[in-house]
């Protein structure tokens, strides 16, 4: 039996990057083709007549013999790796922000609890002297005004 097109389900795991949504089966295929390109192709020793050059001129001859293809997916890779460093730095800042946000308010919440405490505390002792003031004049009236 024969499947039609359209009955085909394809299912990718998404994370989140910073802002940006990446799918792994996207993300997978890219950094394949993108190691494949950037792999170097093995061949036999030759004999070289530049055994005077130094190394840095050797490592730059290395570094010229990428296509352009080849420069620029490690050029679009450095500038995502780029971009996701930025990301977790804003991110991390973000972060130790809203800590201090947070601490700010903890601080706040505290003083005025204390406030609250105190001031109930003054409510109690001035309901504990009015209750004493109250027995005090209960007992000082002569007993024909309390009946």
């Amino acid at each position: 039996m024969r499947k039609d097109y359209h009955d085909q389900k394809n299912h990718y795991k998404m994370y989140k990057a910073g802002k940006n949504w990446l799918f792994a089966g996207i993300g997978v295929i890219t950094l394949a083709s993108t190691v494949a390109m950037t792999t170097p192709n093995a061949h036999a020793a030759e004999l070289n007549n530049d055994t005077n050059l130094s190394s840095a001129q050797k490592d730059e001859q290395k570094v010229t013999s990428a296509t352009p293809a080849q420069q620029a997916a490690l050029d679009d890779a450095q500038k995502d790796v780029d971009q996701d460093n930025a990301d977790i730095a804003q991110n991390q800042k973000d972060t130790a922000d809203e800590q201090a946000n947070h601490d700010t308010l903890a601080n706040q919440i505290a003083g005025k609890q204390s406030n609250v405490d105190q001031a109930q505390d003054a409510a109690n002792k001035a309901k504990d002297q009015v209750a004493k003031d109250q027995v005090a004049v209960d007992d000082a009236a002569p007993c024909w005004l309390s009946r």
